[in-house]
């Protein structure tokens, strides 16, 4: 039995995610599960850990980086980023197929993110990889979200805006075992964060 919906379940919920991210994959699996039986909209834009995380004084910019075709991480995610942008923009139909054929790939069998890894999760979303992604449009799509994300104080990914008021880092350590379980974690964690607006951080300790 699917549970009726909640106030904030009836809303386009965005997500920004680093596709080098392995709790954004499991986010994916997770929103997977629940999206169509309650019939939700997910909105899955960019933000880059390595651009986030970046301490140093040189102005260095991801989407300025030339890209290396044999990087295991796919040129700090910048591969991943720019192909993604392209068929988001060009293809929106293939865009979730491609997105989380990519990062089943990358994650779940552990390939990575060159250059042929991409262009596979394009074949099997039924795109063309002879597509030019890596092009200045491309790059500045890019620069202009990772942007819109750090103006939402994005730090971690996956983070989940529900609305404007409820919003958090979602990380989970394993994909539910089923859909009713899935939908029933969904629906404890939106009533969470919409019950008690001044809970900020709920973590286990390692190994817990």
């Amino acid at each position: 039995m699917i549970p009726e919906k909640s106030d904030c379940m009836d809303k386009n919920i965005v997500i920004y995610f680093d596709y080098l991210c392995p709790y954004a994959w499991r986010g994916a699996e997770f929103v997977k599960m629940i999206e169509e039986p309650l019939g939700l909209s997910f909105d899955w834009r960019h933000y880059s850990l390595h651009q986030g995380n970046y301490k140093g004084d040189d102005g260095w910019k991801l989407w300025e980086d030339a890209v290396d075709a044999d990087s295991k991480n796919g040129s700090k995610g910048l591969i991943p980023f720019l192909a993604s942008h392209y068929v988001k923009e060009n293809m929106p139909e293939q865009y979730d197929d491609f997105r989380l054929n990519l990062q089943r790939l990358a994650h779940k069998d552990s390939q990575g993110f060159r250059l042929s890894v991409v262009k596979a999760a394009l074949k099997a979303a039924d795109i063309s990889g002879d597509i030019e992604f890596d092009t200045d449009a491309m790059r500045k799509r890019f620069k202009t979200a990772h942007e819109e994300a750090v103006s939402k104080n994005v730090v971690a990914t996956p983070t989940f805006f529900l609305d404007d008021k409820n919003a958090s880092y979602f990380r989970i350590r394993e994909v539910p075992s089923s859909e009713s379980e899935a939908i029933e974690l969904y629906r404890h964690y939106v009533d969470m964060l919409s019950k008690y607006p001044y809970l900020e951080t709920l973590r286990r300790p390692k190994n817990s």
